[in-house]
């Protein structure tokens, strides 16, 4: 009986342990997420500025040109110059625009890294399911309505999480009255997506007799 009791204890400590990990795993995943997601944007910005100073030069260039010609400039020496100087700006505008492109292709490449690490996340979401489908299923309610709650912060639309975290809640201590309208909330959002379970329907109809009574 006590090596019964120590391995109940060591196992619920190695799901603890892990649960606490895999929450630590997805909070960096979503801050890199967002961390990448303004350097693109930043990126995406500069390369457009720049690209619109490249064709602003060369317009001036072509506009140059014209005037030269147009006012019979005979010096040649002064032409140079200026076209000389026109061509450094644009050389200068196209390596800076070369270098903001090689800046965003390792943005883009660290875009695919990120695509890996969510990856890495849905794998982290799927263990915390099976972490709270365990708990539900020894009748640890407390615990499994937990991992459930925090899967729908990830995973909102995730429809039986949602049934099996009001219920979790209702079995943790039915006659907590302070539950019955996240419970109800639940099973509300359940019912508009078509989703229908008789035991929730249940607990639904006892909950409001539960408070109709209370309402007397």
């Amino acid at each position: 009986m006590k090596n019964k009791i120590l391995y109940l204890i060591i196992s619920i400590l190695m799901l603890f342990i892990s649960n606490i990990i895999i929450h630590i795993q997805i909070n960096n995943f979503k801050r890199k997420e967002n961390e990448l997601s303004e350097k693109i944007a930043i990126l995406q910005q500069l390369q457009n500025e720049q690209f619109n100073i490249v064709e602003s030069n060369l317009k001036l260039i072509e506009n140059e040109i014209e005037l030269l010609f147009d006012n019979q400039i005979n010096n040649k020496t002064e032409l140079h110059e200026k076209l000389t100087s026109i061509k450094e700006q644009a050389e200068k505008q196209f390596t800076e625009t070369k270098q903001i492109q090689k800046i965003y292709d390792n943005i883009l490449e660290e875009q695919k890294k990120k695509t890996a690490d969510v990856s890495l996340q849905e794998n982290a979401i799927l263990q915390m399911k099976k972490n709270a489908d365990q708990y539900y299923k020894e009748k640890k309610y407390s615990m499994a309505y937990k991992e459930y709650k925090t899967i729908l912060s990830y995973q909102p639309d995730d429809k039986d999480s949602r049934c099996k975290k009001a219920k979790s809640l209702y079995y943790t201590n039915r006659a907590a009255s302070k539950n019955y309208s996240e419970i109800l909330k639940d099973i509300q959002i359940l019912k508009n997506n078509g989703y229908i379970d008789n035991e929730l329907l249940e607990i639904e109809k006892y909950i409001i007799t539960e408070q109709d009574g209370i309402n007397e």
